[in-house]
């Protein structure tokens, strides 16, 4: 028994790479990560150096695809009473990590981005923060953390809410 193909209703190989090439390429392109979708971290970092030896470090982490997402991070912390604020030192991601000194005016330390103000009315060996990102986004996702970088004690305490709303934070040291 013989066969015989009809030609007419076969298609050729490049009939058939083709398309095969077009979908594949445009699906490729499809599953890409693009720029303008990929989100990024953006943080502000200032340390607080105390009179006593105790430096505290505040932490806002904002995940989003645009930085003008975020337009303020403001840190208010309370110390001890007794102590005092030898100096404020800004680590900001944008400037290369690049420390800055904080300047106070009217009790609050400033880089432009973000602020300090410090208090020294806590109890003995406590230290509270609440910090607060200004967003235009009100459900913003913010992870905060407060960090003693001193070397008697490595406490970290970290804490998530949302934008324009404070997030506490404490650290106590018992010596």
């Amino acid at each position: 028994m013989a066969f015989s193909i009809d030609r007419s209703r076969c298609l050729s190989r490049r009939a058939l790479l083709g398309p095969a090439v077009l979908t594949a390429g445009l699906l490729a392109g499809a599953l890409a990560p693009h720029a303008a979708h990929a989100a990024m971290s953006v943080s502000a970092d200032p340390v607080v150096q105390f009179s006593n030896g105790i430096n505290v470090k505040l932490t806002a982490t904002m995940t989003t695809a645009n930085p003008s997402d975020i337009t303020h991070a403001s840190y208010t912390l309370h110390a001890p009473a007794g102590v005092s604020v030898v100096k404020v030192v800004f680590t900001n991601a944008t400037s290369a990590n690049a420390p800055t000194s904080g300047t106070p005016t009217n009790g609050v330390y400033s880089d432009g981005a973000e602020d300090a103000t410090v208090y020294t009315d806590a109890a003995t060996a406590t230290y509270q923060a609440a910090t607060t990102v200004t967003s235009p986004v009100a459900t913003l996702g913010v992870s905060v953390q407060q960090r003693n970088m001193s070397m008697q004690s490595s406490a970290v305490v970290t804490r998530t809410g949302v934008a324009n709303t404070p997030i506490a934070t404490q650290l106590t040291f018992v010596g």
